[in-house]
């Protein structure tokens, strides 16, 4: 199955939909139009705007990613990190913990796929 790398400009969003997670490349060796290809760690500890649970009754929007649970390439790496693909997929510090992901709505690209 074929799938689409990602880049800086890729749109990740909480599983609320309207949030969205800021991105920065690590590296900028590897760019495709110029723009970096975001390898394995690039997508923890980012912040995540528009989350549009409200902060109340124990429940909390989602502010930050916490991890990266699967979507890395096993063939592809760019110093030694492995390059994130379009089927990523982490967790965000929402609430309840550890059960709202984030995953890839747009790859930031149409250019280079894994296959």
């Amino acid at each position: 199955m074929a799938r689409k790398i990602i880049t800086q400009t890729a749109v990740l969003q909480c599983d609320h939909l309207t949030g969205i997670v800021g991105i920065i490349a690590t590296q900028n060796l590897v760019t495709i139009n110029n723009i970096p290809i975001l390898v394995k760690g690039d997508l923890i500890s980012r912040p995540i705007a528009g989350c549009p649970i409200p902060a109340s009754g124990g429940s909390k929007p989602c502010l930050t990613t916490i991890n990266e649970k699967k979507g890395h390439s096993q063939l592809l790496f760019i110093k030694g990190k492995a390059i994130c693909l379009e089927s990523l997929t982490g967790l965000t510090d929402g609430v309840p913990p550890g059960t709202i992901n984030y995953t890839v709505n747009s790859s930031g690209q149409n250019l280079l796929v894994e296959i």
